[in-house]
């Protein structure tokens, strides 16, 4: 269980150090302190490793978003505050790794199939977080779609932010985001 480990948390460092197109069994062997023997032993293929990883770095990401939500003031405004949570969440290296795998997807049909059923998990996992910051409005009807709106504004900025220089304007960005997301909130969806 420990050799496992050890190989996820490489897989996972050596993503988000040099993105999914340069990662190599022979550099996670090195992280590790394993032979690619013992890898294979764990793993039959490079898929499942990647497979293995994705999860558990989707599930890290989970469990650093719950933990941002359960540190937020009860007394401060939740919306505000959510926004704020998830674009710290934005931010995180393990998130920017996990895009990358998203992208990689695209052209690589092995990698597609392993990711499509995390993903479509991982869009649980979200909607349940968000419903339970928001139980006064997870049954309002467009609550889903709103939730996947701003998640799909988030990885907009954060794409934009990555290649270009107009996070200048992000604050700004997030102003509006949050006015939007209040409007429909509070006068129906």
């Amino acid at each position: 269980m420990e050799t496992r480990s050890r190989l996820l948390n490489a897989t996972i460092e050596a993503l988000i150090e040099l993105g999914y197109s340069k990662l190599t069994t022979s550099d996670i062997c090195r992280r590790a302190g394993i032979s690619q023997g013992a890898l294979f032993k764990h793993f039959s293929t490079k898929a499942d490793l990647i497979a293995a990883a994705a999860e558990d770095l989707y599930q890290q990401i989970l469990e650093t978003s719950r933990r941002r939500i359960a540190e937020l003031p009860d007394k401060d405004d939740k919306i505000s505050g959510g926004l704020q949570a998830l674009w710290q969440a934005y931010q995180d290296p393990k998130l920017i790794a996990s895009l990358d795998l998203h992208t990689a997807a695209r052209t690589d049909p092995q990698l597609h199939s392993v990711m499509q059923p995390l993903v479509a998990q991982h869009w649980k996992n979200i909607i349940n977080i968000a419903g339970e910051l928001y139980p006064q409005f997870s049954s309002q009807n467009g609550f889903v779609f709103l939730v996947d709106m701003v998640m799909m504004a988030m990885m907009g900025f954060l794409t934009e932010n990555l290649i270009s220089d107009r996070s200048s304007i992000h604050e700004e960005r997030l102003a509006f985001l949050e006015t939007t997301v209040r409007h429909y909130l509070f006068r129906g969806l």
